[in-house]
C-alpha cells in the first residue's frame, strides 16, 4: 500500500498461499480484524517491509508467517489476540526481524513468538509483549540498542539459548525475569537488563557474559546459572532484596569449573549478599584490583572456591 491507502478484512488483511516466496511492501495501513494483517500461509518465505507511519494490525496477530519471514519495520506492528499463540509478530518456522528506530512491535500476549528453529532479531526501536517480549522455542541470535518489554513475564525467553548482544542505551526488562534460557547463552550487555519477581538473567545452562553495563533483580539474584559459566563484569550487578536468593551473582552449577571476574570499575552487589555458590561445581572468584564487591560470598553446597581479592570486597566469605 501507499502513504495513504489502507487495506481491511474481516479475517486477514493480506493473505498469501504459495510455496514460492512472496514480498509485502507497505507504507499505509493493513488490518485484519478478526485474525492477522498480514498471513503468509504457504511454506514459501516472505519478505515484509513496513516502512514508517505504515501499520500493520491483527486481531490474532499483526503478522503470522508459515514459511520463513524476513521482516523489516519501521512503523508499526500489534497484534490484539489474548492467547499463547498470538503476538506482535508470529514465526512458524524462524526468520529474521529488523526493528528499526522508531519501530514498534506489540502484542498483547507475545511481542515476537517463534516456534521452531533460529530467530535472528535485530533491534533498534521497540518491542512489547504482555507475556514474553520475545518468546523463542529456536536459538536467538539478538542484537540492538533498542527495548524489550514484558508485562508480565521474561522480557526475552530463550528455550534453545543463543546469543544477546544489548547496545549502549537498549534495554531488555521483564516483570519476572529479563533474560530467561534454557541451553548454553551467550550475553555482551553494555545497556541494562532489570528482572523483577525473579532473577535479571536466570541461564539454565551454560552462561558466558561479559557486561558493562548494567544488570539487576528487585527481588532474586542480578545473575543465576546452572552450568559451567564464565561472567566478567566491568558494570554493575545487583542482586535484589530476597532472603536466600538476593545475591548480584549466583552459581547453582553441579559441575565443573565456573568463573566470576569482578573487573576494574565493576560493581557486585545484593540485597542478601554479593556471590552466592549453592551448587556442587567448583567457582573461580576474581575480584581485581579497582573493583568492588559488597555484601557476603556465601558457599551453602559442595565444590572447591578459590578466592583472590585484590579488589574492595565488603563482607565476609563463608
Amino acid at each position: 500500500t501507499d502513504a495513504v491507502a489502507s487495506i481491511t478484512g474481516i479475517e486477514n488483511g493480506v493473505y498469501t498461499e504459495t510455496t514460492a516466496s512472496s514480498t509485502v511492501r507497505n507504507y499505509g495501513s493493513i488490518t485484519g480484524t478478526n485474525a492477522f494483517g498480514v498471513r503468509s500461509a504457504g511454506t514459501g518465505a516472505l519478505s515484509l517491509t513496513n516502512y514508517a507511519g505504515g501499520t500493520i494490525t491483527g486481531g490474532a496477530a499483526g503478522v503470522f508467517a508459515s514459511g520463513v519471514l524476513n521482516l523489516t519495520n519501521t512503523g508499526t506492528i500489534t497484534g490484539n489476540g489474548a492467547t499463547s499463540s498470538s503476538g506482535g509478530v508470529v514465526l512458524a518456522v524462524g526468520g529474521t526481524i529488523t526493528n528499526n528506530a522508531g519501530g514498534a512491535i506489540t502484542g498483547a500476549y507475545f511481542g515476537i513468538l517463534n516456534n521452531a528453529n533460529g530467530l535472528t532479531v535485530v533491534n533498534n526501536g521497540a518491542i512489547t509483549g504482555s507475556d514474553a517480549g520475545i518468546y523463542t522455542q529456536g536459538a536467538l541470535t539478538y542484537s540492538g540498542a533498542g527495548s524489550v518489554l514484558s508485562q508480565t513475564q521474561a522480557g526475552i525467553a530463550a528455550n534453545s539459548g543463543g546469543t544477546i548482544n544489548v547496545g549502549t542505551g537498549g534495554s531488555i526488562t521483564g516483570q519476572s525475569q529479563g533474560v530467561y534460557s534454557v541451553g548454553t547463552l551467550g550475553v555482551t550487555n553494555a545497556g541494562s537488563i532489570t528482572g523483577g519477581t525473579n532473577d535479571g538473567i536466570t541461564a539454565l545452562g551454560a552462561l558466558t557474559l561479559t557486561n558493562t553495563g548494567t544488570i539487576s533483580s528487585t527481588s532474586f539474584s542480578g545473575v543465576a546459572f546452572t552450568g559451567v559459566s564464565s561472567v566478567t563484569n566491568s558494570g554493575t550487578i545487583t542482586g535484589g532484596n530476597h532472603a536466600t536468593w538476593g545475591y548480584g551473582v549466583q552459581n547453582a552449577g553441579n559441575s565443573g569449573t565456573s568463573t566470576i571476574t569482578n573487573q576494574s570499575g565493576g560493581l557486585i552487589s545484593g540485597g542478601t549478599g554479593s556471590i552466592l555458590l549453592n551448587g556442587a561445581g567448583n567457582t573461580i572468584i576474581d575480584l581485581q584490583a579497582g573493583s568492588t564487591t559488597t555484601g557476603q560470598i556465601l558457599s551453602n553446597a559442595g565444590g572447591t572456591h578459590t578466592v583472590t581479592i585484590a579488589g574492595t570486597l565488603n563482607g565476609a566469605y563463608n
